[in-house]
């Protein structure tokens, strides 16, 4: 069952079964009369496939194990998968759950009926699966969750949304479909949008509909050639966003990458493509309002920062970090960095002309090093 079922296991050994507390483990209760309180909390602490391993065990451990599962991914598709209108049963084999993860397929409206008369609260549900018209799968999901709320009032949505090169048709996807987010229903939430690889057609008007999905944890839009300083004010609305992908920024001043960053404090992973105007100034701006939360940065192609923004990436939470095509960085300000960090595992000055790629494994080493010491 894995170190983390091992681990649970030990410690219910110290848990009596009555009272909750800590006891004698020469005197502890066995397992077939431990209530199902105690297996309960047990498997609890247990990943999904313990939880699913624990099941098997006997009737008292399946009762226990069901009732620590609350988030569920049926498999929906090939000749062993469930039917839509197998979830009622679901629900009722899991009374416990009140998640569904229905992100990995394409939800047809008509299925929303089985919605009725379940214990379920929350669905998660994706794009990944449905119409390759970007258009078309929104409309799809949309068209869902209304029926679904139908059927159960009590159902919110949290929506992944994606146009990736799993799509072939090459359709755009333009202002319109971020409009069509924000007309989802109210217990909608759009929590990740990922726009890259094909093409994107997203205007000033659209990235104004992406900053009023404030829900949005994940935003990555590096297909659009025409974000600016204005794009770049838009988006610091979303000051729920935990990961940040933006490209190219050509047209983005260091003022506008300030104004628009430093906003977004719960970020812990920025990743910025031809950044060209960026300077040493921004980076100590968003450094210090991203400082207790950043943890992976990522400056692809940013050709004016030197050796002095190297001091202000001494971030408590920083791990990864990327430069690439920063022909002024030098080995001794990458040196001062390594030497100054308690927290970066990871790092990669490709492409910067004064660091051989000796110099860059040497570094790497001497991270790794550090890093382990400092455990």
């Amino acid at each position: 069952m894995g170190e983390r079922a091992s681990s649970a296991i030990q410690t219910a050994h110290y848990i009596d079964s009555a009272e909750g507390t800590m006891s004698d483990p020469m005197h502890s209760t066995p397992w077939d009369e431990m209530s199902v309180a105690v297996l309960h909390s047990v498997a609890a602490l247990l990943d999904w496939s313990s939880k699913q391993e624990v099941r098997l065990v006997c009737k008292a451990w399946k009762q226990a194990a069901t009732l620590a599962i609350n988030t569920l991914r049926p498999n929906m598709t090939g000749s062993l998968g469930l039917q839509w209108h197998n979830l009622h049963q679901l629900s009722k084999a899991f009374p416990a759950c009140r998640v569904l993860d229905l992100r990995s397929y394409r939800v047809p409206s008509d299925s929303a009926q089985h919605m009725s008369n379940t214990f379920w609260t929350t669905v998660l549900l994706g794009n990944i699966e449905a119409n390759p018209e970007p258009s078309k799968s929104l409309e799809e999901l949309q068209q869902y969750m209304v029926s679904a709320e139908k059927h159960n009032p009590v159902l919110s949505f949290l929506v992944d949304t994606y146009h990736l090169p799993v799509y072939s048709s090459g359709s755009r996807f333009t202002d319109a479909e971020c409009l069509t987010m924000l007309h989802y229903p109210a217990s909608a939430q759009v929590v990740k949008l990922h726009l890259g690889c094909m093409p994107v057609s997203v205007t000033q008007t659209g990235l104004g509909y992406i900053a009023q999905l404030t829900t949005l944890v994940e935003l990555s839009v590096t297909c659009c050639e025409d974000i600016d300083d204005t794009h770049m004010r838009l988006l610091s609305a979303l000051t729920n966003l935990e990961e940040l992908r933006l490209g190219p920024l050509k047209g983005c001043t260091s003022a506008g990458l300030t104004d628009g960053l430093s906003a977004l404090t719960q970020l812990q992973r920025l990743y910025l493509m031809d950044a060209i105007h960026i300077k040493d100034e921004t980076i100590a701006n968003i450094s210090c309002s991203l400082s207790a939360t950043l943890r992976a940065l990522s400056m692809a192609n940013c050709p004016l920062l030197t050796d002095k923004c190297m001091p202000y990436l001494c971030l408590p939470c920083l791990s990864i970090l990327f430069f690439s095509n920063s022909s002024f960085i030098t080995l001794q300000g990458v040196q001062h960095l390594v030497s100054q960090s308690s927290s970066l595992f990871d790092l990669d000055f490709r492409g910067c002309t004064c660091l051989s790629v000796r110099d860059r494994m040497q570094l790497q080493q001497a991270l790794r090093s550090q890093y382990y010491a400092n455990l």
